[in-house]
């Protein structure tokens, strides 16, 4: 991770070939403010996994029970900005992909300290 002067930080963060799932993200007293995608993505909605303690995640719904999810593009990379409050309130998280990836995958990530 690489923070900066205006209090971001940069960092990166993998999905496996083969899985949904991202390595987690740890936000210490940041929020998850964006992610940029890899040029090939084989789905094309990401979703995110919260957890309290780090090791037991669950997925990420609104207050009217709508799960959160960005529609994200497959064949470019592009940068995506999140809910800053939907975000915030998670110290520990995990990009979901709405199926398996096709190959291992490398994100992008921006803490922002809001």
């Amino acid at each position: 991770m690489a923070q900066n002067p205006l209090n971001k930080i940069s960092g990166t963060v993998g999905i496996a070939n083969a899985a949904a799932d991202s390595d987690p993200i740890d936000c210490l007293e940041q929020t998850l403010s964006g992610i940029v995608t890899p040029a090939v993505l084989t789905n094309a909605s990401m979703r995110f996994k919260v957890s309290l303690d780090g090791q037991t995640y669950v997925p990420l719904y609104d207050d009217s029970n709508t799960l959160y999810a960005i529609t994200v593009a497959t064949g470019a990379s592009q940068a995506y900005a999140l809910s800053l409050p939907k975000m915030k309130p998670w110290r520990w998280l995990k990009l979901n992909m709405s199926g398996n990836e096709g190959a291992a995958r490398t994100f992008g990530y921006v803490l922002t300290g809001v």
